[in-house]
């Protein structure tokens, strides 16, 4: 598994929703070839060009949308890998989203080459049908250019990521916290790619987590035990160690993986969420060198990243700070 600073696409889509807080031919192909390239003044509150005008200038948001549901419509690209389907989320003000990417891209998730295209459709219920608005991040260049649709293909944000008057999702600090460098914006770029593959390797046939002891030596299979962290982990919870970690949690090596699960209630059918801490050499040396990840119960990430680089919420909270001194940020420890 590549490390999460050298990889993880984190694409949300808090200001937007996907990007993220942060692609044709029916199959998801690349869409046609236009010029989308946004002028100084596109924005929402410019006025679109006239038909017939000869000086007006052309309308990027329009030839994006054009590009996105034209004969190559997006709901036939592929889904961000690792986020397939409807998604519950938090960002952009919705509960559920939806994210696809063109052919270019998932070409290329860690380099996200020009003409990337990310659409991320905003949900305010699990029904693909309760639709918000749409969310899009198209490269052009070395420059990301931002919009977001309503259902009906007009817009009210529009602008590049050197402009962050025309794009607030970028001024607002959610995007704009994500490295250029090293996330490209993208909230379920790099991390979550890696987040998914420390899961499939927790449920490989041959070492699923549901077959590893409970933390403490000799602890055997964990029982649900009533959540001691004020709901942060649901009202119930059950945490496995891997065979790295089991018998030396007081000295937890590089590659131990914790895993809780998260339940609502006494009962292991209300599963509801997992998360997992996994120390990765040299990945946050000034916090642990610990990776978090949070999915839902069927495995899609939802979040992902260490508290220096794209800090996750458990982090960021201040939560496992508390648990930094002598415990390794474990609060089992």
């Amino acid at each position: 598994m590549r490390t999460p600073t050298q990889s993880l696409v984190a694409f949300s889509i808090s200001s937007f929703v996907l990007l993220g807080a942060c692609k044709g031919d029916g199959g998801g192909g690349d869409p046609p070839a236009v010029d989308a390239r946004p002028t100084t003044d596109a924005m929402g509150s410019s006025p679109d060009a006239q038909p017939g005008a000869p000086d007006a200038a052309p309308d990027p948001a329009a030839a994006l949308w054009q590009a996105i549901t034209g004969g190559n419509d997006y709901k036939n690209w592929p889904g961000f890998p690792g986020h397939e389907g409807v998604v519950a989320s938090a960002d952009h003000g919705v509960t559920h989203r939806r994210a696809f990417i063109n052919e270019t891209a998932a070409a290329d998730l860690d380099g996200l080459p020009d003409g990337s295209i990310l659409v991320k459709e905003n949900l305010t219920s699990e029904s693909p049908t309760d639709l918000a608005a749409i969310t899009v991040m198209q490269k052009q260049g070395d420059d990301w250019y931002w919009v977001r649709f309503m259902p009906d293909g007009s817009h009210d944000v529009a602008g590049t990521t050197d402009d962050p008057a025309a794009a607030p999702c970028v001024a607002s600090g959610c995007h704009g916290d994500l490295a250029r460098n090293q996330d490209d914006y993208v909230f379920l770029n790099n991390e979550a790619q890696d987040a998914a593959d420390i899961y499939a390797a927790i449920t490989a046939v041959s070492d699923q987590y549901t077959t590893w002891e409970g933390f403490g030596a000799g602890a055997g299979t964990p029982p649900i035990e009533p959540d001691g962290s004020g709901g942060a982990h649901g009202m119930y919870n059950r945490a496995f160690v891997n065979d790295v970690a089991n018998g030396d949690e007081q000295n937890l090596p590089d590659d131990s993986v914790l895993v809780k699960e998260n339940f609502s209630a006494n009962d292991a059918a209300a599963l509801e969420g997992i998360t997992i801490m996994k120390k990765i050499a040299d990945v946050d040396p000034g916090n642990g060198d610990w990776f978090y990840v949070k999915l839902g119960p069927d495995g899609k990430v939802q979040l992902a990243g260490t508290l220096t680089d794209n800090a996750v919420s458990c982090t960021d909270s201040g939560c496992h700070d508390a648990a930094g001194t002598g415990g390794d940020f474990v609060f089992s420890n």
